[in-house]
This record gives structure tokens, sequence and C-alpha cells, in this order.
């Protein structure tokens, strides 16, 4: 508490921006990832290194130890966004008693995020829920093409691995090693076509010839001639 009262005295401030434009122009996020319709990713690793850095001197910390710093600074970040959405929601006449069920929490901790240019695409570890320490990392996919039923089965499963385990759960990331698993990977398809095999054909739904006006266009179609 008393951490968090320095933290609004000298940092917090709970008001709308007036140049909201020229503030997205030109501001460089260095704490928000990313930001969906009812979520935001934060990064606050560099108050841990910083930590690490300045108090710690310079000895990394273990893996409990990073957690507690984390709830620390989600503790002092849910008060915040609790003052920005009182501010906001005062400034929009909501009636008082109504003001506190406009809020947001803390959820997950990722010890590791890998996101794409798309959004709601993202892949990663987590290691924290709602600040309990989970005894075995939960892998967590959304959106990425490997994770839907229209991929192959043992494309989903071959590629799910090189994720969880060559860029997620290791300590360093190895892209030589990566890219050769993909390069397998191409050479296991054309030895199954080769061989006749239909392991790694797309799923694909056919009723009849007749049932289309141009079957000649239709993928399964041709797939079944």
């Amino acid at each position: 508490e008393t951490l968090d009262e320095y933290f609004r005295y000298f940092l917090s401030y709970p008001y709308q921006w007036d140049d909201k434009f020229g503030r997205i122009d030109n501001m460089q996020r260095k704490c928000v990832i990313i930001s969906d319709t009812d979520s935001t990713f934060l990064n606050i690793n560099p108050v841990v290194e910083w930590y690490e850095d300045r108090i710690n001197g310079g000895d990394r910390l273990d893996k409990i130890g990073r957690m507690v710093i984390c709830n620390v600074m989600v503790y002092s970040i849910t008060k915040y966004i609790e003052q920005v959405f009182w501010e906001l929601t005062k400034n929009m006449n909501v009636p008082e008693e109504r003001r506190k069920l406009i809020n947001m929490k803390s959820e997950f901790n990722y010890s590791r995020i890998i996101l794409t240019k798309n959004k709601k695409q993202y892949a990663g570890i987590i290691v924290l829920q709602e600040g309990n320490l989970l005894e075995k990392p939960k892998f967590d996919i959304k959106g990425l093409d490997i994770k839907k039923v229209k991929t192959p089965k043992i494309a989903r499963k071959y590629f799910g691995d090189v994720l969880e385990k060559d860029m997620l759960l290791c300590d360093r990331i190895d892209p030589m090693q990566v890219f050769m698993k993909f390069f397998d990977f191409e050479r296991r398809i054309h030895d199954s076509l080769m061989n006749g095999e239909t392991a790694f054909m797309k799923p694909s739904k056919f009723s009849s010839e007749s049932g289309y006006k141009k079957p000649g266009q239709i993928q399964a179609y041709r797939g079944v001639v």
C-alpha cells in the first residue's frame, strides 16, 4: 500500500489526454504490447530487469522472485486502472454507485508470448493465473491456423510441438533449429504425397458433381477426380 501511494503521488495521471490523435501518432509504446476490444497485454519485464540491476546487484532472480515483482506491479496497475475508470465515468455523468462496475483485472501472466501482425492471433506460456502460480505452465494458442480443424491433425501436432518446445519453453530460441524443422516437415509432406498417402491432405466436404454449377472450380471435386 505504501509503495502504491508513492506511485499514485509521483506517477499517476488518471485523466484523459486532450490531444489523443497526436499522442497516438507520436507515442512509442514501451509497456503496452497489444490492445484488443476487452483486453490489454502489458510488458512488466523492464521493471523486473530494473530491480535486478539496481536493487539486486545485477543478479538474476529465480522464477518465484520474478513472479513476486510482477504481482506487486499488477496490484498497483489494477488500482491505477480503477482510478482512471472512476475519473472517466465521473466525467461521463455515471452515477457514483455504478462507476465501480467498470473495471479491469489481471487474468494471466505469460512468461513468453509470440504475436502476429493480426489481432487475436498469438501463442504463449501461462505461468500465473489471477496472481497464483500454476503447478505446470499452460500452453495457450489463440487464432493461429495450426489450431483450427481445417488444418490436418498431423500438422497441428507437429507445429504445436515446435511452438511449445522450440520457441516458448526453451531458454534460448535457436532460429536455425526451428527453420530446419520446417524444412523437415516439407520433406515429409513431399514423401507422403509421392507414396500416395493422404495424411497431409486438407479435409474437405464433397456431396456430388451435380451439386455444383461449375464443379471443375471446386477444389474438393478436383481432389476426388
